[in-house]
């Protein structure tokens, strides 16, 4: 019949093999060092994210800078140079005319300076356009900075005037500038195909100042225009009373 069953245990064994205990400590001793590595080799790898993560970054800033420098300096020549020639314009050599001037006045000096412009521009651009009087207006900058050394400043005065700054240059010395300027202007092929040439005012600095110079060197420019165009005229201020003319056939 069905019933309830009672069954008693005496005796209760339990069997297991012992570990020796150099064993147990070799156990315990290489997971510690495997724990170790693991977790050495997850903090490498973090750290080697987190420093490619900074190298990328130092990369990104470093490029992020050089463009900043180019673009200041771009912004810089643009704001020192005519838009539409690459001359230095007026607010370039300020302060470097100033050092100029100085120079002369303490005597460590000489200092020159060639005001040209091109001979019948206007009856180019009503004839051609004033696109083509562009073109010609950057042909002529390219004629002349080939013409000079690379311590002279370029300048673009105004319309198609230009002034040639020459620094270490006395009046003599310029004048044979202005005369290679001269030159390479009636021997250039121009873009509309047809002959261009220039005249030149030449001055040197004396004792007062780069406004003075310059227009002594406008005067003589102006009197290059009236005696024929394509010629030289030169100012010698204080060294020769009256104005010398230097012909050009």
């Amino acid at each position: 019949p069905l019933g309830t069953h009672k069954i008693v245990f005496d005796i209760i064994e339990f069997e297991w093999a012992y570990i020796e205990q150099s064993t147990l400590l070799f156990a315990l001793l290489f997971s510690w060092m495997a724990l170790g590595l693991a977790f050495s080799l997850q903090e490498m790898r973090k750290n080697k994210i987190a420093y490619n993560k900074v190298r990328k970054r130092h990369r990104h800033l470093e490029k992020v800078n050089s463009t900043l420098r180019t673009q200041n300096y771009e912004f810089a020549e643009l704001a020192h140079r005519d838009a539409l020639t690459g001359a230095m314009n007026r607010h370039a050599v300020q302060s470097w005319l100033d050092q100029q001037a100085r120079q002369v006045r303490w005597g460590h000096d000489s200092f020159s300076i060639l005001y040209m412009d091109l001979d019948k521009f206007k009856r180019v651009n009503d004839k051609y356009g004033h696109q083509m009087g562009d073109d010609i207006l950057r042909e002529f900058v390219m004629v002349i900075a080939s013409s000079i050394l690379p311590e002279d400043r370029l300048v673009r005065w105004g319309g198609e005037e230009f002034v040639v700054f020459c620094p270490n240059t006395n009046i003599e010395q310029a004048v044979k500038k202005a005369e290679l300027i001269r030159e390479n202007v009636e021997k250039h092929l121009w873009v509309h195909g047809e002959l261009l040439t220039c005249s030149i005012g030449v001055a040197q600095m004396q004792n007062e100042r780069v406004s003075e110079t310059m227009a002594r060197a406008d005067e003589v420019l102006y009197l290059a225009k009236r005696n024929g165009r394509n010629r030289i005229e030169v100012n010698y201020g204080m060294q020769k009373q009256s104005e010398v003319a230097i012909e050009v056939s």
